[in-house]
């Protein structure tokens, strides 16, 4: 009876068993799994990491690089400053000899205006190559958003096409310039633009400003959008014979002038579409 009570409990017996065994298996799987995709997890977080770390050494070789750009401008503007100073010194000299040879009535004038275009020619230059600066510093800075030579601000890239004669452009052939870039001439919406575009425009004795996309058509202005004109940052009145306009830096405002003369220009361009 023994026997035959053990030989009725053998499946119950094996059933436990191969159940203990199943559930066993299946958790050592399971923890298998999750070991697998920790792994895993950890094989990602490291791969981030990396290329993490990879922009972080393009970003800081970019910022050398124009640290380095920004000393050797500051160097140059030193020693072109020791040279005006130089030169004013010579003048001053000469214009003492003058006085001791008792010839300042006819020449003093002379010497006045030759200090005076000296002084301005040291104030633009100086403001120039400042502004050169700080576009090169500001164009490393924000690559990311922009093309290398664009400027970013707000949503769109800039480019200021800042030209001597006889490389300057008409309205038309700036704006081809600037469809060629994918782009167009700037259209400036709200008031911190045209900050913006004044404050990143050059000085310069070869050039009156710098062609906008604005142009009147037919007794209206209107953008290259296709937008009306709203807000105006006129110098003066439009005449009727003046179509294309103009950003002039030394007045911050625009001036209408013939589409045919030749100027600097500004080009615009949403972000990342390039």
């Amino acid at each position: 009876e023994e026997e035959e009570s053990i030989d009725q409990n053998l499946p119950v017996f094996y059933i436990l068993v191969t159940t203990v065994i199943s559930t066993k298996l299946r958790n050592e799987m399971k923890a298998s799994e999750d070991a697998k995709q920790r792994i895993t997890d950890v094989v990602k977080t490291n791969e981030n990491l990396h290329r993490s770390q990879s922009d972080v050494e393009v970003k800081i070789d970019k910022l050398y690089q124009a640290y380095t750009v920004l000393e050797n401008n500051i160097t140059n503007l030193w020693e072109e400053n020791r040279q005006l100073r130089e030169e004013n010194r010579q003048l001053i000299a000469e214009n003492q000899k003058l006085r001791e040879g008792n010839q300042i009535s006819t020449v003093t004038p002379h010497l006045a205006v030759t200090n005076l275009s000296w002084t301005t020619h040291t104030h633009n230059r100086t403001q120039t190559h400042l502004a050169i600066v700080g576009l090169l510093f500001i164009s490393e800075r924000q690559s990311e958003y922009c093309q290398t030579g664009w400027i970013h601000f707000q949503s769109s890239c800039y480019v200021i096409n800042h030209r001597e004669l006889p490389d300057q452009k008409t309205w038309e052939d700036a704006r081809d310039d600037c469809r060629g870039k994918n782009a167009d001439l700037v259209v400036i919406e709200y008031p911190e633009e045209q900050d913006f575009i004044y404050n990143s425009s050059l000085v310069s004795l070869g050039m009156n400003g710098y062609w906008i996309g604005l142009r009147g058509e037919n007794g209206s202005w209107n953008w290259v959008s296709g937008s009306r004109l709203i807000k105006e940052y006129w110098i003066q009145p439009p005449g009727d014979s003046q179509h294309c306009v103009t950003s002039v830096k030394e007045t911050k405002g625009w001036k209408a002038v013939s589409c045919d003369v030749k100027n600097g220009w500004i080009c615009e361009k949403n972000t990342l579409s390039f």
